[in-house]
């Protein structure tokens, strides 16, 4: 039986106006992963749904396919409830936090 989970996961580097948020849908796409990705003040924010092996390849993707002009500095990642997602979304900016 194929095992759901979703990660919460934080992105800081470079990773703002480098093409990040259509990499990081692209990748999650191949990998058939539901949830979204976004930008705030500190980063970019993904949520990530699917098969955890499928989860695993979207992991090796991020940090070995990189847009050109994208840092990744840390990456911080939490598992999460799942959710009744569907599809993946590039959503919009979150201008809130510190």
């Amino acid at each position: 039986m194929m095992r759901i989970i979703r990660q919460h996961i934080h992105i800081n580097g470079i990773v703002q106006g480098v093409g990040f948020r259509p990499f990081i849908y692209r990748i999650a796409k191949q990998c058939h992963l539901s949830g979204f990705v976004n930008n705030n003040s500190s980063g970019v924010y993904i949520e990530i749904q699917g098969p955890a092996d499928s989860i695993e390849i979207f992991h090796k993707k991020l940090l070995n396919e990189t847009p050109p002009f994208a840092t990744i500095i840390s990456v911080l990642k939490e598992n999460a409830d799942v959710l009744q997602d569907s599809d993946f979304k590039i959503i919009d900016s979150d201008s809130s936090g510190p």
